[in-house]
């Protein structure tokens, strides 16, 4: 998981139940419960350490110039 992924999947910790928005309009947000628990696994992690960053960009090419990968049919 990259920096942005952790900082986005832990950026709704601190809000209540609520407040917290699931990103598909079918989905229900995450309960307290869960909350909760990012909040605590959240801060157990060494968000600072960005090690694991740089040396996965070592021997990067490029990105391919899209975004999606689609089937066949489109």
């Amino acid at each position: 998981m990259h920096a942005g992924a952790a900082q986005a999947q832990g950026a709704a910790v601190g809000l209540p139940p609520a407040q917290v928005k699931h990103f598909d309009p079918n989905g229900s947000p995450p309960s307290a419960f869960t909350l909760e628990l990012r909040k605590g696994v959240t801060a157990t992690l060494p968000f600072a350490d960005k090690r694991d960053f740089e040396e996965a960009k070592k021997g990067f090419i490029a990105e391919p110039p899209y975004k999606k990968i689609m089937a066949d049919a489109g």
